[in-house]
């Protein structure tokens, strides 16, 4: 498992998240769910609003266990 970072470069809010699987298949399902109309996830939002690539991306630890 992974933790991860993502910081909006606009306004400097983060978001913290984990993940099981592949860091960048996540950060590509993060921009599609961002594209979506009815999100009401507000980390999607916030891309949305600001750009996906005004977000900076980075793995805080890797190899967590469970």
């Amino acid at each position: 498992m992974i933790i991860y970072k993502a910081t909006c470069l606009i306004n400097n809010k983060i978001y913290i998240g984990k993940n099981v699987s592949n860091f960048k298949n996540r950060i590509n399902k993060h921009y599609r769910d961002s594209l979506l109309v009815n999100t009401k996830i507000i980390f999607h939002k916030a891309i949305n609003k600001y750009r996906f690539e005004n977000f900076k991306w980075e793995i805080i630890e890797d190899n967590i266990n469970d």
